[in-house]
């Protein structure tokens, strides 16, 4: 088997190596399997296996790039595939005949799926974030903070930093953290102005440790816990830590400061959750250096018995076993195992907190009493032989620590569920606890009482399920304009990671749990909040529906929280990689009720636009994906139905001599407002000052599309400008003298909102006022028709319609509303520091291509020769026009471009949109050897750089015609119909021109924005131009 080239379509970056390696490899004592993969650091795809015996292939640990990580631990035991060094695709191997646990030399049978089913899963990102997987209360929505900004393999830990503003920028830290070794990353996702989405993802410290898992934000520096197993554990400090983020720059080991060396140097339970108390101190957790196990034994031995360490192989399991306290040298502290620590800044004046925990991987404190609470992670291996037993019992815990110097219960008793049915309702506790349980091995005899009147623990506040492994938490702080409803104050977010060996995966969940506010040590409510890391999850008292199969992969596992300034938060995911947002809008009911006598089959109705509150100084606009907001001088918003609005945010500017409208348009809960696929329409109705009539006025359309993976130039939405000369979309031509520059209309989906943003030309009497204001230096032309009444306000007109199939229905609801005109708006300066009206992130799949609204009738038309189907776009980055028609098999194609660069259709016999591997033909200016002045050669793409470009040899281009006028360029060519179907994928772009040979392709530079692509299907005898094939 042979591999070339692997399409770099399937992902959103753009790849210049072609693959390195591919070889094959088998498993001990199975059948052959395939590997292939990229060792340079920045591969396009690794698939990485244990145990494998390669022919032909180095597996070096130095040959991967540092991502590589062999997993030998059930709860990841899969395999991995990499996409690239910053994203990670898990869960697409099944691994079958290996049980709880396998010695290095056993047989193992790995079942790959065939190379085109993989690559099928990851074009339909079946094994990255998916919205459908999670469940959440009414109202709040969840999504990827960071989105194509880049992600956080392994993300673990969350700090905001103190320094975050509501408007920017917004810095959280996140932490890393492999069970292979693997040197992992401490990384900044920066919003730099706060609309809810990461700008970019910036390594901040980089090959620290394996375990560099605990970090906290303290006046400007960044603490680090971190652990390098049975070698060292070391606290440093990172100062001037935002400066590194906001920067864009990796700190070096020389710009640490190193605060402690000698804590405890366990792999399990050794690794650090820090954080920082209202009291300015650090706390620092010990976890138990086994599953079960007395730690009082002494001498301090530094964790190990008899030479070996307490928590390796079978020493772990053996409940004979007593660790003692840790001391690293002499004069260095003793630390008890199973603990909580605090110490100041500097690594000084340790004190003890609490005892008796067995892993705590997360702890807060009460925002009013200031008093400690943290999870605890319960024991295993219940009952060695009875599974069911062991899958029950016993809880997870949240605790509450009213004093120090507790003890909190860890080896001798353990927490069961209120109501005492220990077997009932694993997946969802009712609050409280019930009956201690009693440790079949430390505590056989009860010699320690865990239940009644006088006890020597602090029994915990909340069972949290079997096995749930509970990590982060924090209290939710609500404040006035808070994103979350205030009923969430003081509710504490408990990030569950689920468990690693139950035979049926529980957990996998954000939790909520209120307490009494009459008594801060009892629970009231513990209630799912994000369900759907377990497949089938909804958060149901039953669990998974229908019930989860044993050792079914996990589709998250949520690591911590974080509450962002505009009261948000933040979820990090170690199983994707990713770090999610939740956000809360009110629901709205979406039935279309019209107020007054407006709407379908009325009269236009009368907006109201009111000052957006908090942006009398401006605002800005996310653009979504991988786009920084805009800024604009004026926002307002007015409400279209009940519940529901439209938001506006313009600014004026002299450009080119004329006078400019700058505005966005922003429809928020766009499916709500109109419906998941309808248009809508805004713009300027044909007269000024009078009422609102559509016809004659000129309007963009926009639309949402569904983003299908492989075309990475689609936003979500698509938009167009019309002249309305009818009311019937037959009558519609394209828009004259309305838009500022062809460039000037883009549309995007970002966080439930379809967002177009415009420049146009205002009408000739506010071009009169600016000029004579001198605010612009061309004198207006006054056209028949044209009002030169000074008015002191900009109407608009806007409709909302249905789409059935591909045709756009005539509207339901029309309206007008009117903004104030001030010639002192013009070139007004927008502070930066400005808040953003649409938060959240983009379209969330590597988006596809679709049309924009059709063109009317016979408009099809390219230098005199009609065609079939059309359609122009700027998606390329610069105005592009397709023509098609079909002629038996013959299919006849044009393109025109407004560019000084190159432009080429290409066809890629894969058919997946992708470019390399394509036929392309080009059409690009010819300062001489050429009769029309444009050259037309084609090219097999063999790779991105033009010196891997080869003659055609599947596809024949016959150029009927070519020509160029001014920065127009236009190339006319016939093809057979190269596909066995009714359908082809095309791609489409261009990039800079420089010169060269008329055959060649020297000079022509790499298109700056990744080509999209478009189906054409000849079903039907006809072409058409389909959103998708």
């Amino acid at each position: 088997m042979c591999l070339a080239m692997l399409s770099a379509s399937l992902f959103s970056h753009h790849w210049h190596n072609p693959l390195a390696a591919f070889c094959q490899v088998g498993t001990h004592g199975s059948g052959l399997n395939y590997a292939f993969f990229m060792p340079n650091g920045t591969g396009l795809v690794e698939i990485l296996a244990w145990n494998f015996h390669g022919k032909g292939c180095t597996w070096a640990g130095q040959y991967f790039s540092r991502r590589y990580e062999q997993d030998h631990t059930v709860e990841s035991g899969y395999f991995r595939l990499v996409a690239d060094k910053d994203h990670v695709f898990p869960g697409l191997y099944e691994r079958r005949g290996v049980g709880s646990s396998y010695p290095r030399d056993a047989d193992v049978e790995v079942f790959f799926p065939t190379l085109a089913e993989t690559l099928r899963k990851i074009a339909l990102g079946q094994a990255g974030f998916r919205r459908t997987d999670w469940t959440l209360p009414a109202g709040f929505n969840v999504e990827t903070y960071s989105g194509d900004a880049g992600s956080a393999p392994n993300a673990r830990s969350l700090a905001l930093s103190g320094n975050s503003r509501l408007n920017g920028p917004v810095i959280t830290y996140v932490s890393s953290m492999s069970f292979g070794g693997t040197l992992t990353d401490i990384y900044a996702m920066v919003d730099l102005s706060g609309r809810g989405e990461a700008d970019y993802v910036q390594v901040i410290v980089s090959d620290l440790s394996s375990m560099p898992n605990g970090i906290a934000w303290n006046n400007g520096s960044l603490f680090i816990a971190s652990l390098d197993p049975y070698k060292s554990c070391r606290l440093y400090r990172l100062d001037n830590v935002d400066t590194f983020a906001l920067g864009k720059k990796a700190a070096t080991l020389k710009d640490l400061v190193l605060i402690r060396d000698d804590l405890p140097i366990d792999r399990w339970h050794g690794w650090k959750f820090i954080r920082f108390g209202p009291d300015g101190n650090l706390y620092i957790p010990i976890g138990a250096n086994c599953n079960i196990c007395r730690l009082n034994g002494k001498p301090p031995n530094n964790g190990t018995l008899n030479g070996e360490f307490i928590y390796s192989g079978d020493n772990s399991q053996d409940p004979k076993r007593v660790t003692a306290p840790y001391k690293k040298c002499p004069t260095c502290p003793t630390y008890e195992f199973g603990s909580i620590y605090r110490m100041d800044k500097a690594g000084n004046n340790i004190k003890l907190v609490a005892r008796g925990v067995r892993n705590t991987v997360g702890f807060d404190f009460h925002p009013d009493t200031k008093k400690l609470y943290f999870t605890d992670n319960g024991r295993d291996n219940w009952d060695l032989k009875n599974p069911a037993i062991t899958d029950n019992r016993p809880d997870c815990e949240l605790n509450y620590a009213p004093s120090e110097g507790l003890s909190f219960g860890f080896p001798y008793c353990h927490t069961g569920p209120a109501g005492n049915n220990i077997d009932a309702r694993p997946y969802l506790r009712p609050p409280g606890v019930g009956a201690n349980l009693v440790d079949p091995d430390e505590n056989a005899n009860q010699t320690v009482a865990c239940n009644g009147p006088a006890l020597s623990f602090k029994p915990a506040i909340q069972a949290m399920g079997p096995h749930t492994a509970p990590l982060g938490m924090r209290f939710y702080k609500w404040a006035p304009g808070a994103n979350f409803p205030r009923a969430y104050d003081r509710s504490i977010l408990v990030a569950q990671h689920g468990s690693w060996n139950r035979q049926r995966p529980i957990g996998a969940r954000v939790m909520r749990i209120t307490l009494d506010p009459s008594n801060p040590g009892k629970v009231q409510t513990y209630t799912p909040f994000l369900s759907g890391g377990v497949p089938g999850d909804k958060g149901a008292i039953t669990g998974p529906n229908p019930q989860v199969q044993p050792r079914e992969a996990y589709r998250g596992r949520p690591v911590d929280v974080e509450q962002l300034p505009d009261g948000s938060v933040l979820v990090s995911d170690d199983k994707s990689g990713m770090v999610y947002r939740v956000s809360y809008r009110a629901p709205t009911s979406c039935a279309r009720s019209f107020p007054g006598g407006g709407g379908e089959g009325g009269d236009s109705l009368a907006l109201t636009p009111t000052t957006i509150p908090g942006t009398g100084a401006g605002c800005k606009v996310n653009l979504g994906r991988g786009l920084f907001p805009h800024k604009f001088r004026r926002c307002v918003q007015a409400q279209v139905l009940s519940g529901r609005y439209m938001q506006l945010a313009t600014s004026l500017a002299a450009v080119g001599g004329k006078l400019v409208l700058k505005g966005a348009l922003v429809l928020p809960n766009y499916a709500c407002l109109n419906s998941p696929r309808g248009w809508a329409g805004f713009g300027l109705p044909p007269e000024q000052g009078g009422g609102i009539d559509m016809v004659g006025g000129q309007a963009f359309i926009t639309q949402p599309v569904t983003c299908q993976p492989g075309a990475t130039s689609c936003t979500g939405a698509t938009t167009a400008a019309y002249k309305l000369n009818g009311q019937a979309f037959s009558l519609f031509k394209p828009s004259s003298g309305f838009l500022a520059s062809p460039s000037s209309l883009k549309a995007c989906q970002a966080g439930g909102a379809l967002v177009t943003v415009f420049e146009i030309l205002l009408p000739y009497s506010f071009q009169l006022q600016a000029w004579k204001a001198s605010k612009i230096t061309s004198r207006p032309v006054r056209a028949p028709g044209d009002d030169d009444t000074p008015f002191s306000t900009v109407t608009f007109m806007m409709a909302l319609g249905d789409v059935a199939g591909s045709t756009l229905q005539q509207h339901w609801l029309t309206a007008g509303l009117s903004i104030p005109f001030s010639l002192a708006d013009i070139d007004a300066a927008v502070p930066p520091a400005v808040p953003v009206i649409n938060k959240g992130a983009g379209t969330l799949v590597p988006p596809a291509k679709a049309s924009p609204p059709p063109p009317p009738g016979p408009s099809c038309v390219l230098e005199g020769v009609a065609y079939q189907a059309c359609q122009t776009t700027s998606d390329p980055g610069f105005p592009f026009s397709q023509f098609y028609s079909l002629n038996g098999s013959t299919l006849n194609v044009g393109i025109k471009a407004t560019t000084s660069g190159w432009l080429a259709w290409s066809w890629n016999p894969g058919n997946l949109g992708g470019m390399i591997g394509g036929n392309a033909l080009f059409a690009r200016p010819c300062a001489s050897g050429c009769s029309t002045g444009v050259s037309t050669p084609a090219f097999v793409l063999g790779g991105y750089a033009t010196g891997l470009f080869t003659q055609p040899t599947s596809i024949v281009f016959s150029v009927l015609a070519s020509g160029k006028s001014g920065s127009t360029i236009w190339a006319a060519f016939s093809l057979s119909w190269p596909a066995a179907g009714d359908n082809i994928t095309i791609n489409y772009g261009g990039g800079p021109y420089v010169g060269g040979s008329v055959d060649g392709a020297d000079g022509m530079g790499q298109h700056g924005i990744q080509p999209p692509y478009q189906c054409i299907s000849k079903a039907g005898g006809a072409i058409t131009l389909p959103s998708s094939c």
